[in-house]
C-alpha cells in the first residue's frame, strides 16, 4: 500500500501485478482519505479485501496520533 498526498487528501494506492506487454507495474487507486475516513473509488471499491481495510484504518489511526 502506498499512501501519496494530493491538496487535502491522501491517495490510497495498491500494488496489482506486473504487466508484461507494457514492461510496467499495475497500480490502482483504492480511493482517498479525507477527514480521517476512507472513501473508497467507484471503480476499484469492490476489490479491495479485509486486510487492506485493516491496513488503511491503522494508517488513519497513525495519523490521528
Amino acid at each position: 500500500m502506498q499512501y501519496k498526498k494530493a491538496g487535502n487528501k491522501i491517495q490510497v494506492l495498491a500494488y496489482r501485478g506486473y504487466d508484461k506487454e507494457k514492461k510496467r507495474a499495475v497500480i490502482n487507486m483504492l480511493g482517498s482519505i479525507s477527514g480521517y475516513t476512507f472513501s473508497p473509488s467507484v471503480a476499484h471499491g469492490n476489490t479491495i479485501t479485509e486486510a487492506e481495510y485493516e491496513e488503511i484504518n491503522s494508517y488513519i489511526e497513525t495519523i490521528r496520533q
